[in-house]
């Protein structure tokens, strides 16, 4: 299998506080190469403002990036982004309508580099 240079930005309509600290307990602190609170721009989700800001931080084409979102608002704003949208379900949103997503799963475990590849929005070097 290539290895592929993928970069990853955590981007949370949450508070910067919160997010350092959750990342924090988890031991991530340094797993991010940037991360955005939907405190720094202009409009939360749906408008595609926060994922906008991701990907003009990393250097990254919106067109060749995927969101990972457990929630409906998140993929409209990744597609108003024209990004791919991968809808993870949560038992807190299995209910909500993902139809816009470009694949729904119900855990990160059913991922992989092929799947994701598959989407045709990344390509390894």
């Amino acid at each position: 299998m290539e290895k592929a240079e993928v970069k990853k930005v955590l981007a949370s309509s949450s508070s910067r506080d919160d997010i350092q600290v959750v990342l924090g307990h988890l031991g991530l602190d340094n797993y991010f190469d940037a991360v955005v609170s939907g405190y720094e721009v202009a409009a939360g989700k749906p408008a595609p403002d926060i994922f906008l800001e991701a990907a003009r931080r990393i250097q990254v084409n919106p067109g060749q990036s995927i969101v990972l979102e457990d929630a409906a608002v998140g993929v409209k704003a990744a597609k108003a982004a024209g990004m791919k949208a991968i809808a993870v379900e949560s038992r807190h949103t299995a209910g909500q309508d993902f139809s816009e997503a470009d694949l729904v799963v119900s855990s990160l475990e059913e991922l992989n580099w092929d799947i994701i590849k598959n989407l045709g929005s990344l390509h390894t070097p």
